[in-house]
């Protein structure tokens, strides 16, 4: 009973941990990119991320795995977060950090989804397909929004929805195969394997190195490389491997209000009507589509037990 008390409290503060780095990362990701451009910016996030990943594995002595299940799971993660760092980084330039949150509220559907086709898990009945309906509705408003601002705006909301297609794709394939890597050691070997293809990008379509870096843009660059990246994702994986992939929505539930809040009291944001609602749809729509009791203490302990039993 301790041990499954212990277990729960273990998730809930990885929870606590995934939003709280999260819901900040938006506006860090922003911040990254200004002055040395977006590419300079994913790049050395990810470089960085890298170098703490594997310090903190020397640090506490965690081995990461070279076998060959282990290693094609570093390159699904890689792959995935080349994708969604690039997606997410030349989007941010264009739209209010908050929006990158709100929009990226998205990924339980197409996990859910994804889920579905290749797990095999159960996609829910009319109540989630509502959900996920009323949640496109706030992502339509907000690309319409934002394409009526700027047409790079739109083009913007679109790159980081492709963002969370990307994510969700890596989680849920390396969900399938489920080599059984730690957490950490599987965010070490994932970010070099999308460290390598970020530097050949940024070198073969920019590759200059900024004459100055604001101290405000380097410690966007350090606090997402550590805390974002490093951080975030273990957690997020933490949780992920213990509740599954459909189960990891409170996480996006509240995240964006979060964001958006941050983005407006520290960045000056402006959030206008349309945009609130937007968001509103969306998390309503996340809401009705995981269900009330999925945010429970009981759905916690429900996912542990199963996990347990496997």
């Amino acid at each position: 009973m301790g041990a499954a008390s212990g277990g729960i409290q273990a998730v809930g503060i990885a929870y606590v941990g995934v939003i709280a780095t999260w819901g900040s990362s938006p506006l860090a990701i922003k911040w990254s990119g200004e002055g040395v451009g977006f590419l300079f910016g994913a790049t050395a996030r990810v470089v960085l991320a890298w170098l703490f990943a594997w310090l903190i594995c020397l640090i506490i002595g965690l081995r990461v795995r070279t076998d060959r299940p282990a290693l094609i799971n570093y390159l699904i993660g890689g792959l995935g977060i080349y994708g969604t760092t690039l997606a997410l980084y030349w989007g941010a330039q264009f739209v209010p950090s908050g929006w990158v949150a709100v929009l990226l509220s998205a990924t339980p559907f197409v996990s859910a989804l994804l889920g579905h086709l290749v797990l095999a898990e159960r996609l829910g009945g009319f109540s989630r397909w509502l959900g996920m309906g009323i949640a496109l509705s706030g992502i339509v408003l907000i690309f319409l929004r934002g394409y009526a601002l700027h047409e790079l705006a739109g083009l913007a909301v679109a790159s980081v929805l492709l963002g969370t297609l990307f994510h969700s794709a890596s989680m849920v394939w390396i969900k399938r195969l489920d080599a059984g890597v730690p957490a950490l050691a599987l965010v070490a070997g994932s970010l070099g394997c999308a460290a390598i293809p970020l530097l050949f990008t940024w070198s073969g379509f920019d590759g200059r190195w900024p004459v100055a870096i604001s101290p405000k843009t380097m410690v966007a660059i350090l606090y997402a490389a550590l805390f974002s990246t490093v951080l975030g994702l273990a957690l997020y994986l933490y949780v992920l491997r213990r509740l599954g992939p459909t189960r990891v929505a409170f996480v996006m539930f509240v995240t964006p209000v979060f964001a958006l809040l941050v983005g407006h009291w520290i960045n000056g944001e402006v959030i206008d009507g349309r945009i609130w609602l937007g968001a509103a749809l969306v998390i309503s729509g996340l809401g009705l589509f995981e269900g009330p009791l999925s945010f429970s203490l009981a759905s916690i302990t429900a996912g542990r037990q199963a996990h347990e039993s496997e």
